[in-house]
């Protein structure tokens, strides 16, 4: 019976790290080196959004514009998990796109 206590505290820590982890914005940098990169590519930042999902990131997506911005990519790629599959409302994310344009 004393084993129940610790492992619920560890399962409740688990869930809410996993819960508040999976809502912060994560920006990784990478260097990377391709051989026979098309010349267009060559010396150029990509930023690669992917797993919004239901997320905004601050009103409006406002944080994740600004870090966008900050960036100052070259090119911006969309990948993976744009919208949820219950997601109905797609004028916010369009919004995003439009702001995010050159």
């Amino acid at each position: 019976m004393s084993y129940k206590l610790p492992l619920f505290a560890a399962a409740a820590f688990l869930g809410g790290y996993m819960l508040i982890s999976n809502r912060q914005l994560r920006v990784n940098e990478y260097q990377l080196k391709v051989s026979k990169l098309p010349e267009n590519f060559v010396g150029k930042k990509i930023l690669l959004l992917a797993d919004l999902h239901k997320k905004r990131y601050g009103d409006n997506f406002n944080n994740l514009v600004n870090s966008c911005i900050a960036a100052e990519p070259d090119f911006i790629f969309f990948a993976g998990d744009l919208y949820s599959r219950d997601e109905t409302d797609m004028i916010p994310k369009l919004a995003l796109m439009k702001r995010l344009k050159h």
